[in-house]
């Protein structure tokens, strides 16, 4: 079976004619995907470092692989997933061509105010140890108006992104008002800090930031607060998971051709090419050269 590849990408460019008000979003990383799944070829879902959400708008059931909680999950007309970041997920339909809407997003404060439950002091939030990966959630009719109004905005030009960051912002109202909190809990365990924007901070500002010490220092918090919170929100050392995403994008820009070892040395800090190529042999392995080979060689 062939697998088509769908991943998060930033907006390089104005989306809209200069007649229309636009201001750069705050979660979305883009403008919603919609995605076409054939039978005879499944599509690989790569959340990277961010959200997504799912909303099933046309054919078949979709099963859903690839994460331990995903197992015999599907989604349909009537559920809608989420997912959380760093997942790779296979979409397969038995038969017939399936439409999918997708929305990937990085957590905010704007989407987390108010959702996340109390613990009793109004600057942190709670979250389950072990939340899911892989979450579902019953699709409202409600939903089905958003979703609708969603493809709505979609088939309109011209468009701008602040127009979905703000139905994005409209979903999460409705997950807050037309929910029980238990049910909407459990759905957003992923979603869920303990500290309100710490997350979303650290995956805004990770890349600009050389050490833990720099990230720590940006925040205006001490060493000791910054690991402690760290390690509640991510439940590992911020050192090991800011070199794991690094490594990660620096992955997926080896790709693209276009981009001289010296750019991306630059675009991450690298003071030289030669740190660069000391990076990727600690964490992917290899030099850049090797991998950029490597990666042509399987798309050829």
């Amino acid at each position: 079976m062939n697998i088509q590849h769908s991943e998060p990408s930033c907006p390089t460019q104005s989306l809209v004619s200069p007649a229309v008000n636009h201001r750069p979003a705050v979660a979305l990383t883009d403008l919603p995907v919609i995605l076409t799944i054939d039978p005879e070829c499944g599509l690989e879902i790569w959340t990277q470092d961010c959200y997504a959400l799912l909303f099933h708008i046309g054919g078949h059931p979709v099963t859903l692989s690839g994460a331990a909680d995903s197992d015999n999950l599907h989604l349909t007309e009537s559920n809608t997933i989420l997912l959380a970041p760093n997942l790779r997920i296979l979409l397969r339909v038995g038969e017939g061509q399936t439409k999918v809407i997708c929305f990937y997003f990085r957590p905010t404060i704007h989407l987390c105010m108010g959702i996340c439950p109390a613990s009793g002091n109004k600057k942190e939030c709670t979250k389950e140890d072990k939340s899911r990966q892989v979450s579902t959630l019953q699709r409202l009719p409600i939903l089905d108006d958003w979703v609708t109004s969603v493809l709505n905005y979609l088939s309109d030009t011209p468009f701008s992104l602040e127009i979905f960051e703000l139905k994005l912002r409209e979903l999460f109202f409705i997950f807050r008002s037309k929910y029980c909190n238990a049910e909407i809990e459990k759905f957003l365990s992923s979603f869920h800090c303990r500290n309100i924007g710490f997350r979303a901070f650290v995956f805004r500002h990770h890349l600009e930031c050389r050490t833990v010490e720099e990230l720590a220092a940006k925040m205006q918090l001490s060493m000791s607060s910054f690991k402690r919170h760290f390690y509640q929100e991510f439940g590992r050392a911020p050192l090991t998971w800011m070199h794991e995403e690094k490594a990660k994008h620096i992955y997926t820009d080896l790709c693209n051709p276009k981009l001289s070892l010296q750019e991306i040395a630059e675009k991450y800090l690298f003071s030289s090419v030669s740190y660069l190529c000391a990076f990727c042999r600690k964490t992917l392995g290899n030099t850049p050269s090797k991998l950029r080979k490597e990666l042509t060689e399987q798309s050829e």
